[in-house]
């Protein structure tokens, strides 16, 4: 869901009836009244939809998605025109198949997402970036490809990701970008077999994770150290 003033916007993905599959779409609620966004059934009737996640702010709507296609390039984003979805920008927006929750954020009409692929065998995960044309992966290598589960925030401008550790317990973890690679702020976190992943911001510049452990509970738990 999405608030930009008094409108309410809210992404899904349900059955539909004439594919026979799962259809990604959007509704906005606008003067007491419920209407389509757009066209309908944006993944097509070709492949099933899935994890819409979307973004509104002064008239611009954006939303991410996966096509659940087993090809390379399941991970779109669109922005809406005013009558119709298009692609933003050419290209995969991430370099291997999604498989994994992702998470969307847009700032100063600049997309950004995290995703993984969690196959059994070798995850895989990363951030892009929208440049304006393509899309860049944001530190190459740098980022942890045990990251499953990514919570993306940007802060002051500043790509922060909480994510479960699957080479450490799935032991909550928060890194940072610095412009060229990603670096783990303070230490993991005690709480293990993390899932659910939520990254917020406090008292300015404290951040917090809200998530879930195997037990069902909800966990907020501050991080050893600020976010510098």
């Amino acid at each position: 869901m999405a608030i930009d003033g008094s409108t309410v916007y809210i992404a899904y993905d349900a059955y539909d009836d004439f594919s026979g599959l799962n259809a990604i779409n959007v509704l906005k609620y606008e003067n007491s009244i419920w209407s389509q966004v757009g066209n309908k059934n944006l993944s097509g009737t070709s492949y099933e939809g899935s994890s819409p996640s979307i973004f509104a702010d002064n008239g611009q709507v954006y939303l991410a998605y996966l096509l659940n296609s087993g090809l390379s390039d399941n991970l779109r984003v669109v922005h809406y025109n005013g009558s119709s979805w298009e692609n933003v920008g050419t290209g995969s927006v991430a370099p291997f198949i999604v498989s994994e929750r992702i998470s969307f954020s847009v700032v100063n009409n600049i997309p950004y997402v995290a995703y993984s692929n969690n196959d059994g065998v070798s995850p895989l995960s990363g951030v892009s970036k929208f440049n304006g044309s393509t899309w860049d992966v944001l530190g190459g290598g740098s980022f942890p490809q045990s990251a499953l589960s990514p919570s993306l925030v940007i802060h002051n401008n500043v790509p922060y990701v909480a994510y479960s550790d699957t080479a450490n317990y799935g032991k909550a973890t928060l890194i940072k970008y610095n412009g060229s690679t990603w670096n783990v702020l303070g230490v993991s976190w005690i709480n293990i077999n993390s899932y659910g992943l939520h990254l917020f911001f406090i008292n300015g510049d404290t951040p917090c994770i809200v998530h879930n452990d195997y037990f069902e509970s909800f966990i907020i738990a501050p991080p050893p150290g600020p976010a510098t």
